[in-house]
């Protein structure tokens, strides 16, 4: 579009406004057609993903839970479509969906990254050759609420992920501890007048003894011993894959003072 110098003050050709029109009219017609094939993919794969992560749930002490990809229809189109991507979750059965961000706690959320991160391990292609991924998963607080099966069910899907990934897991669990090929003991000392975390990379006879501490505190025995080896027995078992855990060394066992917050307590 040109601007025409012999026609009036600050006019335009009125022929170049008509084909300015027109090529805006069919860019948006072209984009129209591609973003309607985008919302279709979109809507094919929210489902997928919601029905696997849903069904991950179940596996990690959210029964009854779901997870649902909403398509938030924009009332124009954007760069990025016609619609705004949501991830909603309800925690409970007859809880309606709503959003992620608002409504689920830490340790929900870890549990859900963690089946949104197994359901895309799973998935066929080259990113997810064995040994082709180089990133460091770190999961905090993920067995918060649990413990038994859930416990267990958790280990088995970190121990998975560990087979692609670098995984780190803070946990207070001896049966998600156990499923790791390195265990390291987390304790706050007082030094110099200054408090200091020392990570300790734990030994076989080691683990035994700090997995006996998880199961029991103060109270551990040579029957709770035996249960940490038979523990450590059936996560070695599992997959020649690892996954690279941290343990709190007898964080169940220690309760936090009267007025003293968790952040403020210490991990022994």
């Amino acid at each position: 579009m040109t601007y025409n110098p012999r026609g009036p003050a600050g006019t335009w050709r009125a022929a170049d406004l008509d084909t300015l029109t027109a090529a805006v009219a069919t860019a948006h017609e072209a984009y129209l057609r591609e973003a309607k094939q985008l919302s279709k993919a979109r809507a094919k794969a929210a489902k997928a993903l919601s029905a696997a992560v849903t069904a991950g749930m179940q596996e990690l002490s959210m029964a009854g839970g779901s997870f649902e990809v909403a398509l938030v229809p924009l009332a124009e189109g954007g760069a990025h479509g016609l619609e705004q991507i949501e991830f909603r979750v309800a925690g409970h059965a007859g809880v309606p969906p709503r959003p992620l961000a608002k409504v689920a706690s830490g340790g929900e959320l870890s549990r859900i990254m963690l089946a949104l991160r197994t359901h895309g391990t799973r998935r066929p292609g080259p990113e997810n050759a064995q040994g082709g991924g180089r990133k460091t998963l770190i999961f905090d607080e993920v067995d918060a609420g649990i413990g038994g099966r859930a416990a267990e069910a958790v280990g088995a899907l970190l121990r998975e992920l560990g087979g692609r990934y670098q995984v780190l897991c803070i946990t207070h669990l001896a049966p998600i501890a156990a499923r790791a090929t390195t265990q390291c003991a987390v304790e706050k000392r007082v030094a110099g007048g200054r408090t200091v975390t020392v990570v300790t990379p734990l030994g076989q006879d080691q683990r035994v003894n700090e997995l006996s501490r998880m199961l029991a505190g103060s109270r551990a025995s040579e029957a709770t011993r035996a249960s940490a080896r038979e523990l450590l027995g059936a996560g070695s078992g599992v997959s020649s894959l690892g996954v690279t855990a941290s343990g709190r060394a007898g964080a169940k066992a220690k309760q936090p003072a009267k007025g003293e917050s968790e952040s403020r307590r210490p991990r022994a």
